[in-house]
């Protein structure tokens, strides 16, 4: 009886614990960082973490379009990261010493790819999250930690 009740008291702190990193990780996001790919993942964590089995077919999509961003993103910046270092490196040189068409035909392939992606309807996203957010009882911690 005294184990099962530890295991309870355990159980409650730790969701205490995570609701308090919730609570400030919406409190993050709607502080006005709207803006890059922090942004995004923060959205993708507490969709993660604030989604159950019945997630809107519209909130799904609008998360497929978010992945699908996230990733082209990265690996736009992951392309760009060598050819900037390169001409960093090499600033008083005149031109580059070696091929860079393959590396730029992969960036121009991820750009194109980028602008082919379907759009994200942030507001959809933040206003589905925040009412997850609601039933949760989440807001109320916001407010209470100011």
């Amino acid at each position: 009886m005294r184990r099962q009740s530890i295991a309870i008291g355990l159980t409650n702190l730790s969701e205490i614990v995570m609701d308090s990193i919730l609570a400030d990780k919406l409190e993050w996001l709607l502080s006005g960082n709207m803006d890059g790919i922090r942004f995004k993942r923060q959205l993708m964590l507490l969709a993660g973490c604030l989604g159950d089995q019945n997630i809107p077919s519209e909130i799904e999509k609008q998360l497929a379009n978010l992945s699908r961003r996230i990733a082209l993103e990265e690996v736009f910046g992951a392309l760009l990261e060598p050819v900037n270092a390169y001409f960093r490196a090499n600033k008083e040189k005149e031109a580059p010493t070696f091929d860079l068409s393959s590396l730029m035909a992969q960036i121009e392939a991820t750009r194109l790819a980028l602008n082919e992606c379907d759009p994200v309807n942030q507001a959809v996203l933040l206003s589905w999250l925040l009412g997850r957010a609601k039933d949760r009882k989440l807001l109320s911690k916001i407010r209470s930690s100011r």
